[in-house]
């Protein structure tokens, strides 16, 4: 036996050693069991975890190479990390694994850093960018080095991943001086679109000039978009209280005559909230520029710096657009004038609320939105509540849900609130605003208006408004019955469901592949629960595509005994065919004037529309639906799918990830 023993120990050695093995006892029981739920997701595919290291002075067998079979023993993984992942596999799988790394990032303890600062290191290539989200989420102060060490050197996901999660949580200290460090060797257009609300949360001179420096790369084709442009807009705005930044901004920043053209677009859209008065003639050249958002840019800024009657000069260069077109010039043009910090630019939007124009108040209202800091704005948005056109009330209520969600809540809220909840008569827009009346107070008193108005005599005088949403979060139920998790708030809604010929897969739920159901089939089935539980008087329209557009009436349909009999026949009779028309789909339902909920489900990108790109649909629907006001919730069926998150978090939605 004695003679074996050498080898049997060499063995071990060279075969890989479990991380059970190598187990830290320091772990806690929540952070074992995280552990071992993550490393089973990965033996389902056949990754594997990353191990740690052997100690340096480990025997190892002279002249083998690892990934060889060692004699005797079973053939080594020439990677260790894996497999490259692709498509619909890794979607799943990250989908699987990130709510259990967020779950180790939350956990305070060393040893639950060191494990994700472990897997960052060592682990699987694929899920490298999940794991630096867990990374940027924990709270240790180790893991900015660890993340920008060797920055540039990642992947662009990776970087994307890091920069994106840092946006959305707390920016704390010990980020900044990294972020300022890496900025320069960034180099990816998305990448230095993430990084912008970074450097303008550093607000140094620095930071404001690295901004600068971003702003003439001009990345792929300018007149794409001018979403590096408003970013840097609203950074410098929000740096330049500063005088030193200030300062620069008004004289070095911009004092070329040729920039280039985001640069230019920058300067035109901070001339007139800046104040730049010596610079009304060089603005003037800029109103016929060819590329049409620094035109829109010079207008609004002109008007800030200063026209005899703003309002009437806004009025006179929208009469110019017709039809969509008006609609999105509109936009542009009062929102760059919302933008500006000047409080002219808010004064003209205020007295473009007295137009009859309807849908031109709903656009003010999402344009007052963006300047919410503003007291006269704020005071604006409260106004609108009261509007007799419930397209502007839908849009000023959307807007202080915004102002929540950027400032918290104010204290001229409440009352406006409480007599908007007594007076409306549409039943989403009640419980919109008793989501947010409880959101502001902390207190829920549900649709009993009386019981709001006692409590807020006895309360006004000494108030103080929640800033945080997180202390005022409490459940408004409506109907009691939710559509694939997301509570039916709504008495008149669209159901746009995908049944393009991928919704024939198997469904992979435990309940479904029991059955055998297909994913057409748990989409009918949910369907069919909603149409059977709805009360009646509720107005509800079922809109089907794959290439082509299918409704089943024309307009919303009341809910009558023989209306649900009807719309579950046709629920549970619906069939697939090729393609994916998502856009023209959702602008078909945008179109109902009785609608004012839609529930998009799909599970595939476009292929077909007016616009098949993520960006352009989202433009497209945003553009479309501000003066509409209408609540978009997405369900991405099968995979996560960004800009449908995106689309309900603009469209003042919920979004789910139904994993079949």
């Amino acid at each position: 036996m004695s003679r074996w023993l050498p080898g049997i120990l060499l063995l071990f050695l060279v075969l890989p050693v479990s991380v059970e093995a190598l187990e830290d006892p320091a772990r806690s029981d929540e952070l074992k069991a995280l552990i071992g739920k993550y490393e089973a997701e990965l033996l389902k595919v056949r990754l594997r975890p990353a191990l740690p290291p052997l100690p340096d002075d480990a025997p190892a067998r002279a002249g083998k190479r690892p990934g060889r079979r060692p004699a005797g023993g079973r053939r080594q993984p020439p990677n260790r990390r894996g497999k490259p992942l692709a498509g619909r596999r890794l979607t799943q799988v990250v989908s699987a694994v990130k709510p259990i790394l967020r779950g180790i990032a939350r956990l305070d303890e060393r040893t639950a850093f060191d494990y994700l600062a472990l897997q960052w290191k060592d682990g699987p290539v694929a899920l490298k960018p999940a794991v630096t989200e867990a990374v940027v989420l924990s709270e240790d102060p180790k893991a900015p080095a660890l993340v920008f060490s060797g920055f540039s050197k990642l992947t662009v996901n990776v970087r994307l991943a890091a920069l994106e999660t840092l946006n959305r949580r707390k920016f704390t200290k010990f980020w900044r001086e990294h972020i300022v460090r890496v900025a320069p060797k960034l180099s990816s257009r998305d990448c230095l679109v993430a990084a912008v609300p970074l450097l303008g949360q550093v607000k140094t001179l620095e930071s404001a000039r690295q901004i600068f420096r971003f702003l003439a790369h001009d990345v792929a084709e300018i007149n794409a978009d001018t979403d590096l442009g408003d970013l840097a807009v609203t950074a410098l705005f929000g740096m330049a209280a500063d005088e030193e930044i200030n300062a620069w901004l008004k004289g070095e920043a911009f004092a070329v005559e040729d920039l280039p053209p985001t640069r230019l677009y920058v300067y035109v859209a901070m001339a007139g909230g800046l104040q730049m008065v010596q610079d009304r003639k060089r603005l003037v050249r800029y109103l016929k520029h060819e590329y049409e958002p620094v035109a829109i840019a010079a207008t609004a800024s002109l008007v800030q710096l200063g026209a005899k009657d703003g309002a009437r000069e806004v009025l006179r260069l929208l009469a110019r657009r017709r039809g969509y077109e008006l609609v999105a010039y509109r936009i542009k043009l009062l929102d760059a004038i919302a933008r500006g910090a000047a409080s002219s630019g808010v004064q003209i939007l205020v007295k473009l609320l007295k137009s009859k124009d309807e849908d031109l108040r709903a656009v003010v209202m999402g344009s007052l939105g963006l300047a919410s800091g503003n007291k006269t704005a704020l005071a604006g948005l409260v106004g609108g509540l009261m509007d007799n056109h419930s397209r502007v009330r839908a849009s000023a209520l959307r807007s202080l849900e915004g102002v929540v969600k950027r400032l918290g809540g104010s204290t001229i809220m409440i009352g406006p609130l409480i007599e908007y909840l007594d007076l409306e008569k549409q039943y989403r827009l009640r419980i919109d605003a008793l989501t947010l009346l409880i959101r502001v107070s902390g207190h829920n008193m549900g649709l009993v208006t009386a019981d709001w108005k006692k409590w807020w005599e006895h309360e006004k005088d000494r108030f103080v408004a929640q800033t945080s949403l997180e202390a005022a979060q409490t459940a408004v139920k409506a109907h009691d019955l939710s559509y694939f998790g997301i509570e039916i708030t709504s008495k008149r809604m669209a159901f746009l469901l995908d049944v393009s010929n991928s919704m024939l897969a198997k469904a992979r739920g435990p309940e479904a592949r029991k059955l055998g159901l297909s994913k057409l089939d748990v989409m009918k089935t949910e369907l069919a629960k909603v149409v059977e539980k709805l009360p009646l008087g509720s107005g509800i329209n079922i809109m089907i595509f794959d290439r082509t557009i299918r409704v089943w009436e024309k307009n919303l349909k009341i809910l009558t005994r023989t209306v649900r009999k009807k719309a579950l026949a046709y629920a549970r009779g619906l069939t697939t065919g090729g393609g994916t028309n998502i856009f023209d789909t959702v602008e078909r339902a945008l179109k109902d004037p009785l609608v004012d909920t839609i529930y998009l489900l799909t599970d595939g990108a476009a292929t077909t529309g007016r616009f098949k790109d993520p960006e352009g649909m989202l433009k497209g629907i945003r553009e479309f639906n501000r003066a509409r006001g209408i609540t978009i919730h997405c369900i991405a069926f099968g995979r996560e799918v960004e800009w449908m998150r995106k689309c309900a978090e603009e469209n003042g939605g919920k979004y789910r990830y139904v994993a079949e």
